[in-house]
């Protein structure tokens, strides 16, 4: 039955997408119309929380521009429509309507963000933003890959075709932009400045204090090894006696962070651990005394705030096997750096963490490197700059 629904919604989705190619002269007439809106999606509209959820929050509450959420979750699709905000559900006819009439669509990770069809399209739709979902100062990727210089021949052209695409890319300093042009040296010279909008959410919180808790915050990892290993940490964490006793001491709570793309691997789990859903990462940020990450970006976004952060990298050789890195890692580390389970453990109940001194030329250093300013003024930025962009499309 599964197999035959599958079936039924891809044939349902070509006849769609071929009747949006039949129609494409009326959608481009609607791209002309000023009150034609916007459409916009992140991690194909499952989460609310990054660059495009901050960016579509900002044109709903302080512009008259026109802007509509493809949604691929209910959760999110009622809490927008609760708010009084346009969404449509992916992949559905009306959203695909959309999206060809839009004379902007704007995602945070790719162009199947919007729709999984939506890379066959290319040509045939609006100015293309992309906005990356967080900051893009640690893992590398895309052209800037071992993986990629390893492919020959038609590998590397599907490798190409598959990976993706922009109009512009909009980066919130050089330092972002110059990592960028890294993993898009062919679309060098469309990497913008003017993006960033998720930073303001860090720099409007970053002076209030923090609650009780930790956040361990692991990256998605590519591998069923690192995977396997990832779970090896985390089941190490969960089941530490002396881990428990030091966060019931000190009234703290450990937040384990769920991913996205891999959900939780720690299993049950009883305080003082939680399992934090990624739908509440930005409060698991403003909350924790603390951040623990490996190679997120989150690491930079939490810059800010002027509390410990603890790098992670367990596994960096192995995956540096499949990864690259914009800087040695160590560059950029401006906390303390822990290589497995037990040396966290030890370190969190050390309370040597807690000790910024030894770290803050280097914290101020990376502060300055990755915000031009310190104002939230960043949503209000990308606004701007995608604004600029359709008049000139328009006039030209």
């Amino acid at each position: 039955m599964n197999r035959l629904r599958e079936v039924t919604e891809a044939v349902i989705a070509a006849l769609s997408w071929l009747l949006m190619l039949v129609v494409a002269p009326v959608a481009r007439w609607r791209r002309a119309v000023p009150e034609t809106p916007w459409v916009i999606s992140g991690h194909r509209g499952r989460i609310y929380e990054d660059n495009a959820g901050a960016l579509h929050a900002y044109v709903c509450g302080n512009t008259s521009q026109r802007i509509i959420w493809i949604s691929g979750s209910e959760a999110v699709t009622d809490a927008l429509q609760s708010a009084g905000h346009a969404t449509l559900r992916r992949g559905t006819f009306a959203a695909r309507w959309a999206i060809m009439c839009a004379p902007v669509i704007i995602y945070s990770h790719g162009e199947d963000d919007l729709d999984a069809a939506l890379i066959l399209l290319r040509g045939r739709t609006g100015l293309r933003i992309y906005l990356n979902h967080s900051q893009n100062h640690i893992k590398a990727g895309e052209y800037f890959t071992t993986h990629y210089e390893s492919l020959t021949g038609l590998q590397k052209r599907l490798f190409e075709w598959r990976v993706t695409n922009f109009d512009y890319l909009l980066a919130s300093s050089e330092r972002e932009r110059a990592n960028f042009a890294l993993s898009y040296p062919h679309l060098a010279d469309r990497i913008l400045l003017g993006g960033g909008a998720h930073c303001d959410h860090f720099l409007q919180h970053r002076d209030e204090p923090p609650g009780r808790s930790l956040y361990y915050f692991p990256t998605f990892r590519d591998t069923a090894a690192g995977r396997d290993a990832l779970d090896g940490v985390l089941q190490t964490l969960v089941r530490s006696e002396r881990l428990r006793e030091w966060l019931v001491e000190e009234r703290l709570t450990l937040h384990l962070g769920a991913h996205i793309n891999a959900g939780h691997q720690a299993g049950t789990v009883a305080p003082p651990f939680v399992i934090f859903p990624v739908s509440r990462l930005k409060e698991g940020i403003f909350d924790c005394q603390a951040f623990i990450s490996d190679y997120s970006g989150l690491l930079a976004d939490f810059l800010p705030f002027d509390r410990p952060t603890i790098f992670f990298p367990f596994d960096r050789d192995d995956y540096l096997r499949f990864r690259r890195l914009y800087l040695p890692y160590d560059d950029f580390a401006h906390g303390p750096v822990v290589t497995s389970a037990d040396e966290l453990i030890d370190l969190l109940v050390s309370n040597r963490w807690r000790d910024l001194a030894p770290w803050a030329e280097r914290r101020q250093f990376w502060r300055s490197e990755i915000f031009p300013t310190m104002d939230p003024v960043y949503a209000a930025a990308t606004y701007r700059t995608i604004a600029a962009l359709v008049s000139a499309r328009q006039v030209g």
